[in-house]
């Protein structure tokens, strides 16, 4: 008789502690649905980066770098269902989060490009830290990222005479509030199919944010690297 590792590859490690509707399988790829969707963000990369390439503003490379490393984190989480796959694609939360800051910073205090990178590594680096230390705030520091990036957006349309196109940012906002339905309405079980394996809500989340980011790379494609960034 095979044992339970053999069957269920992932046995032996600990379990995700966030559990969505998609049933979890005894495979290899336990959630097919919230795993395949994660090409997505694969695309998104490939279609930012080489959207960018002759462009003089190479820190936006840096979107089609986070949705790729988001792709990955997300990938091991629904794959294993395991925790060390939860803490990689919550720190990969940490990257996006860190991105909007980041690019805040960019436009209101004329942020260089060699520093723009250093903030956004030591961001989500320190923010992902504080996670593996605190097992249960890791969704209020990403709350409170996400605050500060709408604060120095504020901050840059109070100051700036020049008026930004918020075209796409508002195919962000939009696009992210579908999504984030989609994920409420499937996290919490009200519109749920445990048994689908193909496309469930959590799955539409990752469809849906990666053309978010997309979005995002073109609402920044407006703005110059600051003078000193070049």
């Amino acid at each position: 008789m095979e044992s339970l590792t053999q069957v269920c590859p992932w046995a032996n490690f600990e379990a995700a502690t966030s559990i969505f509707c998609e049933r979890r399988l005894c495979h290899w790829i336990v959630e097919p649905a919230n795993t395949w969707s994660n090409i997505s963000y694969f695309i998104a990369a490939i279609i930012i980066f080489r959207q960018n390439r002759n462009s003089k503003n190479s820190e936006l490379n840096l979107i089609a770098l986070t949705a790729f490393l988001v792709g990955i984190g997300s990938t091991l989480f629904h794959a294993t269902g395991t925790r060390w796959g939860e803490i990689i694609d919550v720190s990969a939360m940490y990257l996006i989060s860190s991105l909007f800051i980041v690019f805040g910073l960019r436009r209101s205090v004329s942020l260089s490009k060699i520093y723009l990178v250093i903030v956004y590594a030591l961001l989500a680096g320190l923010s992902s830290l504080f996670l593996l230390l605190s097992r249960s705030s890791g969704i209020k520091l990403f709350a409170l990222h996400i605050t500060l990036a709408g604060l120095l957006e504020i901050f840059y349309f109070r100051k700036t005479t020049v008026k930004a196109n918020y075209k796409f940012m508002r195919y962000m906002v939009i696009g992210f509030s579908v999504a984030y339905t989609s994920w409420f309405l499937d996290f919490h079980g009200i519109l749920c199919n445990p048994d689908n394996h193909v496309l469930g809500g959590h799955a539409i989340w990752h469809l849906i944010n990666a053309t978010c980011l997309w979005s995002y790379f073109k609402y920044q494609e407006q703005f110059s690297a600051s003078p000193a960034s070049r």
